[in-house]
């Protein structure tokens, strides 16, 4: 048990700082968008320029898109989105709200009926003349690979909750569980309460 316990710790600290590393690489990825979209918006091209500049390989973005300040969704590198409304969306209020760099919670989307997670970044950090918000859609199959759970050992298990105490990844995978609520969310409490750190507990 003590093996386990300290192997696991190991895998959590790994994939949090990978985790941190893609969240920033998005962050940078978004911040970027929101200027190129700014200043291509001056002369009417700012979806054609985001489109055209957004082909990028980075395997953990399923999508990039750009939304007006009502919510709806005026062009996307997944065509099916277009015209959908955003704006009850979390990610979508909170970068409203507070014109910083926004993480979602897990959530099902309404253009590919598919599990995800979005980041979102708006113009109105910088400049209000024609304010957006982009929003990327991010791989959570790619986001389970960053949990470094060592193949074919047997016995432990690992997942990444959002705040919500919803499953958004796990390993070993199991497609089934993804969205759905950890068995135990009174630990939610006691997690909340640590920046760092570990945990134990009795698993029925």
């Amino acid at each position: 048990i003590q093996n386990a316990s300290a192997e696991l710790r190991t895998i959590a600290r790994n994939s949090a700082a990978a985790e941190r590393e893609v969240v920033s690489s998005i962050e940078a990825l978004l911040k970027s968008s929101a200027y190129t979209y700014a200043i291509a918006s001056q002369h009417g091209r700012g979806c054609a320029i985001l489109r055209a500049s957004l082909q990028v390989d980075l395997p953990w973005i399923k999508s990039m898109s750009v939304a007006d300040i009502n919510g709806t969704v005026k062009c996307s590198t997944m065509p099916s989105v277009v015209g959908i409304d955003v704006s009850d969306r979390d990610f979508f209020k909170n970068v409203m709200e507070t014109h910083e760099f926004t993480l979602s919670s897990f959530f099902v989307g309404r253009g590919s009926n598919a599990p995800s997670i979005a980041a979102a970044y708006t113009t109105l950090a910088f400049d209000e003349r024609d304010p957006a918000i982009i929003i990327s859609s991010v791989n959570l199959e790619w986001l389970a690979k960053i949990i470094a759970l060592p193949e074919g050992r047997h016995g432990l298990q690992a997942m990444l909750i959002d705040g919500n105490g919803t499953i958004i990844a796990e390993r070993p995978q199991r497609p089934e569980r993804i969205g759905r609520p950890m068995d135990d969310l009174s630990v939610l409490g006691t997690i909340g309460t640590r920046r760092s750190g570990s945990l134990s507990m009795m698993s029925a």
